[in-house]
């Protein structure tokens, strides 16, 4: 079933389809409106793509759904406790006494210690799959109760609170949401191959406007671009309030 992202991404692309004949009128460059023509291109086959595999899909098993909700419930109990151990790791490594600076080196050394034992964001570590994230959270458990200088911050076995929720689950439950993941594997490429599609014409909306020297509003041709679409977005407006969405919702199959 098409998630409200998914629209989202295909509401976007409809858009920068739609807006190509307006920007290649501002490439004074022959190249720079070949790499428009190309961007979108690109855009249209990831699209093509996503709607494709959305449209196939068959409804997904109940057992799926409750088992991924479950996974989903465990990891957002996880994510902020692993989120505030970082920032704890942080300050303590970082966050020095004014009157006696870390020397350039130290610091670098520090950074790299820090990226070595937290190697994603809440954000990024939201996205792995279940047994993944749990190899990551005992990792840096490892690391926090070991390392000299992170072992005598106590917080080790703060992070392994957050592992508890993930361990509890049924090993039935495990299979089930791992092959969930296994079959949602190719719409997950999908939405990675329109989402970077979508990222580098956005670069390119904003290079040709500069290079131009035009004045048009940006988000006249990138919605990501435009500003109030951006701002309904961070306040947590439904995607189901946005011009065009019913365009988009026709084209899936189960909107």
């Amino acid at each position: 079933m098409p998630t409200d992202d998914d629209r989202r991404r295909l509401l976007e692309s409809k858009f920068a389809l739609s807006a190509i004949a307006t920007l290649s009128p501002l490439c004074q460059d022959p190249r720079h409106g070949l790499g428009a023509e190309a961007s979108g291109s690109q855009i249209l086959a990831a699209r093509r793509a996503l709607l494709d595999l959305l449209n196939s899909q068959d409804p997904p098993e109940p057992a799926r759904i409750l088992a991924r909700q479950e996974a989903a419930d465990a990891a957002e109990r996880a994510l902020p406790i692993y989120d505030h151990v970082r920032g704890r790791v942080r300050d303590a490594l970082l966050n020095v006494d004014p009157d006696a600076p870390l020397t350039a080196s130290e610091r670098a050394r520090r950074l790299h210690l820090l990226r070595g034992v937290f190697k994603h964001s809440p954000g990024a570590l939201s996205l792995l799959p279940l047994d993944n994230l749990e190899r990551t959270l005992k990792s840096v458990v490892r690391d926090l109760d070991v390392l000299p200088e992170l072992r005598n911050l106590n917080l080790g076995k703060r992070l392994a609170l957050a592992l508890a929720p993930l361990k509890t689950l049924d090993p039935l439950l495990r299979q089930t949401i791992r092959e969930a993941e296994v079959a949602e594997q190719p719409l997950d490429q999908a939405r990675a191959d329109l989402d970077r599609a979508l990222y580098a014409h956005a670069l390119l909306v904003r290079s040709l406007l500069m290079r131009s020297g035009s004045d048009l509003n940006p988000g006249r041709l990138c919605l990501a671009l435009d500003l109030d679409y951006d701002a309904r977005r961070h306040t947590g407006a439904p995607i189901s309030v946005e011009p065009g969405i019913e365009a988009v919702d026709a084209e899936l199959a189960s909107p």
